[in-house]
């Protein structure tokens, strides 16, 4: 048992460790912090480019990259609980994975579904602004 005992004290320090290196804290906006982990889900991150942000700011519409298995309704959902506005549509579009080239070989970027949020006339979510 002896042998035993040093793998998990082992096992135990380098858990220890390795929880202190991933202690990383992230800023979020004050609503997003008391959103569900299911909205967090469906909504991966937001499309931060410029075409995002010049059709942000003539047509009201945001982009978003989403879990691949949600739906207009799940999206609209989870807007309106992450950021606390309502959306007028919601447009979505599944995009496959480039092929690219590596030195001697080739590739494939993953796929990924984009949701093109429409939001009304006085709304806007900050976390796109100052792009």
């Amino acid at each position: 048992m002896g042998i035993m005992d040093k793998l998990t004290k082992s096992k135990k320090s380098t858990d220890k460790e390795t929880k202190d290196e991933s202690e990383v804290t992230v800023v979020a906006p004050a609503k997003m912090k008391s959103a569900s982990s299911s909205a967090m889900k469906i909504i991966i991150k937001p499309m931060v480019t410029e075409k995002a942000a010049t059709h942000q700011t003539t047509h009201r519409a945001y982009s978003f990259i989403v879990a691949r298995s949600a739906n207009k309704i799940e999206i609209a959902k989870a807007v309106k609980e992450l950021y606390g506005v309502e959306p007028m549509s919601v447009r979505t579009a599944n995009i496959e994975g480039h092929v690219v080239r590596f030195s001697k070989g080739f590739g494939r970027k993953s796929d990924y579904k984009k949701a093109m949020v429409t939001l009304k006339k006085g709304d806007s979510i900050t976390i796109h602004e100052g792009v």
